[in-house]
């Protein structure tokens, strides 16, 4: 169970700042990691594993950066796929 604290906590070694930072996407990939997807980098999402060691971090913005606009993703793990569906932004920062 991942609680808020917990997710507190990794917004340092991210390089997050509270204030400005809005969680978009959550989600189990496996029983191992985690896809963390947020405002920060105009959009981007890391993999976590279970002890919250950063595995992978993407170089381009998928989701939302801002905190009104909605993000989606859906996983297939048959394929091994992971969907996006993101609302349109001309916000770029």
């Amino acid at each position: 169970r991942l609680s808020s604290d917990t997710l507190q906590s990794l917004q340092p070694s991210m390089n997050l700042s509270s204030s400005n930072f809005h969680w978009k996407i959550l989600l189990s990939i496996d029983e191992k990691s985690l896809l963390i997807c947020g405002t920060t980098d105009q959009g981007s999402c890391q993999m976590i594993n279970h002890q919250l060691e950063m595995l992978i971090s993407s170089s381009m913005p998928v989701v939302a950066n801002d905190p009104i606009n909605s993000s989606l993703a859906l996983i297939v793990p048959e394929k091994q796929l992971i969907y996006f569906a993101v609302t349109y932004n001309h916000q770029g920062k």
